[in-house]
Formats: C-alpha cells, sequence, structure tokens
C-alpha cells in the first residue's frame, strides 16, 4: 500500500517508509498464521463437512467484500468491512479449525489492499490524503485480522477444554469397568442422582 506514496513527488521520505514498515508488519501479522494454519491442515486433514462448511463461508465472505467493494464511498464505509465481516467470522471460529478463520481475515485484507490499487471505493477517494487513505486501510485490515484472530483462538480452547474433559471421562469410565468399581453421585437438594455407565450393565442394579 506504502508504495502508492512513492508516486507523490511531495511525500517525505520518512513517511513513506514509516508506511512501508506498517504495512510491511500488517501483512506479516495478516499472513503468518495464514501460513501456519494450511501446515497443520496439512498434517492433520479436518473432516470433510467442516472444509464444506469452511469454503462456503469462505466463499460469503468473498461475496460480501464484493459488496463492500461496490457501495458508493461514505465516510461509514471505513468500519463497514469489518462490521459485516463480524457474522462469518464468528461462524468460521465457532464451527471450524483457526486456519479458515484466517484464510477469511486474508481474503478481506487483500480486498481492501486490491480496491485501494485500483483505485475503488473509499480507500481511493482522491479527496482524502493519500497518507490518511493507507493508514485508514491498515487500521482496517489490522481491525478485521485481529478479530477474527481473537475469535478462533477463544473457540479452539473451547474445543481443546471439551476434548480433555472427554478424554478424561472416557478414562475414568474405563478405570470403573476395569476395577468393577461404581460411582453414584447424589443430590439432596433436588433429589436427582447420577451413576457411573458401568452401574448400567450389572444385573443387580
Amino acid at each position: 500500500m506504502a508504495f502508492e506514496l512513492f508516486h507523490s513527488p511531495t511525500a517525505p521520505i520518512w513517511t513513506i517508509w514509516q508506511h512501508w514498515f506498517a504495512s510491511d508488519a500488517v501483512g506479516i501479522i495478516t499472513v503468518a498464521p495464514l501460513v501456519i494454519g494450511l501446515a497443520k491442515a496439512l498434517r492433520e486433514p479436518p473432516p470433510r463437512n467442516e472444509i464444506i462448511e469452511g469454503v462456503a463461508a469462505l466463499a460469503a465472505s468473498a461475496v460480501i467484500n464484493a459488496i463492500i467493494v461496490l457501495l458508493p464511498a461514505e465516510p461509514w464505509e471505513t468500519v463497514l468491512p469489518a462490521a459485516l465481516m463480524f457474522p462469518i467470522l464468528l461462524w468460521l471460529a465457532a464451527r471450524c479449525q483457526p486456519v479458515f478463520a484466517a484464510a477469511a481475515a486474508f481474503v478481506a485484507s487483500l480486498t481492501i489492499v486490491w480496491t485501494m490499487t485500483f483505485g475503488i471505493g473509499h480507500f481511493a477517494d482522491p479527496a482524502i490524503p493519500i497518507g490518511d487513505r493507507i493508514l485508514s486501510a491498515q487500521a482496517a485490515i489490522l481491525g478485521i485480522t485481529l478479530k477474527a484472530y481473537v475469535l478462533a483462538a477463544l473457540f479452539a480452547e473451547k474445543r481443546h477444554h471439551e476434548a480433555v474433559l472427554e478424554e478424561s471421562e472416557a478414562r475414568l469410565q474405563e478405570a470403573l469397568t476395569v476395577g468393577a468399581v461404581m460411582a453414584f453421585e447424589w443430590d439432596p437438594c433436588n433429589g436427582l442422582s447420577q451413576r457411573s455407565e458401568n452401574a448400567a450393565a450389572d444385573p443387580g442394579l
């Protein structure tokens, strides 16, 4: 994005390099997790239904990005991408591996850069100074990307805890079965009781 400033003879060299390094940093933040996620997905491929759902969500995000691009240039359009992308990012984070949320953030970032490069939409409005447009584009990319990563991390942690609890429960049931021990739990407040799975297999109960 900062390459645009090289075509401006009045842009100070410090401003050019400042935007250039900021753009590189935003690019690394956007691309690195996607590459890491793709490498992990190649080692441990997700289930087929998750792949189908993730691809469908990515297609929906591409459609939303196209709608954003075609909207008229208005001041509120700087926050519109983040607002419209939130449901898609939430869907991907809750239902799929983090790589899909990273891919959606990458698609949105690529769209912002593309519209700015080819002079489409708010980020190419000549009435706004080029430096402000670059800063606005960087902020939009960073906002969408961090939102995607935070959601993906939260739901990934939730899935990890659920998997640990399921594994712990399975080990407990296996230990009870091997040891021929049954576990019971009774709540005196409501009178409800629970018993281990192997208790149901005992004909004496």
